[in-house]
């Protein structure tokens, strides 16, 4: 009878009839990544991470992807990873529309058999969701947002509260995709700094993310690495040549596996050909 009774509900979520409550507690979220891709990549990852204090039977995250100009050029994104909880929710359906950049997802837990676990992080953040996108031959320099949108065939964002027949209206936190070096995000294309300069990170400490200037004097083949106490490599932020000017890379506190690293004391460092310097951050969860 409980899953006759989700099942239902779920048709009338579909159909727009379900009640929306307001969040008591502390309020649930979705959180895109930011990500700066080089246009050397040929391929890329964008983490989608959700925190609830509620129990989360069903999920409807529509989002698109919005640029300004002729349209996106790092090509389409091919897959949607999955991971726990939801993985093990009887269904997990993501479907992209290239021609509107479009991606529309929806899960739900329990369509029948075994019951199986909601979505309750007890507001920690935990990865749910991966996007991966591919590059495009010819890519050019671009600057994309992932942002909510609202689907003409199931609504808007919303996360489903077990029992079936509420459901809440998450926080949402877009992404911004820095593809290649956008004159006027990341850099001022009017601008050339007359010497090197690694800036402090801000804000710090952090939680989730936080943002790392570096000034150039002229084009220089750049690294950016994050390395934890021990001295042990954690994240490459930039890897190549970037013009000379001002530049600005975001790090979201995980590792070049898109796993999430612990609290603690990190070091960001900046290698050029003429130039080394490394600062410490605080990275607070």
């Amino acid at each position: 009878m409980k899953k006759l009774i989700l099942f239902v509900a779920f048709c009338l979520l579909m159909a727009g009839s379900v009640m929306a409550q307001d969040d008591p507690g502390a309020r649930d979220s979705l959180i895109i990544q930011s990500v700066q891709v080089p246009l050397s990549a040929d391929s890329f990852f964008v983490n989608m991470w959700a925190l609830t204090d509620d129990s989360v039977m069903f999920y409807n995250i529509p989002l698109r992807l919005v640029t300004e100009g002729s349209g996106i050029t790092f090509d389409t994104l091919t897959e949607v990873l999955f991971y726990p909880p939801i993985i093990n929710w009887d269904d997990n359906f993501a479907n992209w529309v290239a021609d509107e950049q479009f991606l529309r997802m929806i899960g739900f837990a329990d369509m029948g058999g075994e019951d199986n676990p909601p979505l309750q992080t007890n507001h920690n953040r935990v990865r749910c969701w991966v996007l991966k996108f591919r590059v495009a031959d010819g890519a050019t320099d671009q600057w994309v947002t992932i942002d909510s949108t609202t689907d003409s065939r199931s609504g808007g964002l919303m996360y489903g509260l077990i029992g079936g027949v509420d459901w809440l209206t998450p926080a949402f936190v877009p992404g911004v995709i820095t593809f290649g070096q956008p004159v006027g995000i990341d850099d001022d294309g009017n601008f050339v700094p007359d010497a090197f300069a690694l800036d402090q990170n801000y804000p710090n400490p952090f939680n989730p993310q936080t943002n790392i200037g570096f000034s150039l004097p002229a084009s220089q083949n750049v690294s950016l690495e994050v390395y934890n106490l021990l001295g042990q490599h954690v994240k490459t932020l930039a890897n190549g040549v970037f013009q000379a000017g001002k530049h600005t890379m975001v790090w979201d506190g995980t590792n070049d596996r898109y796993e999430n690293v612990p609290s603690g004391i990190y070091f960001y460092s900046l290698n050029a050909e003429e130039f080394s310097q490394t600062n410490k951050m605080v990275l607070i969860r």
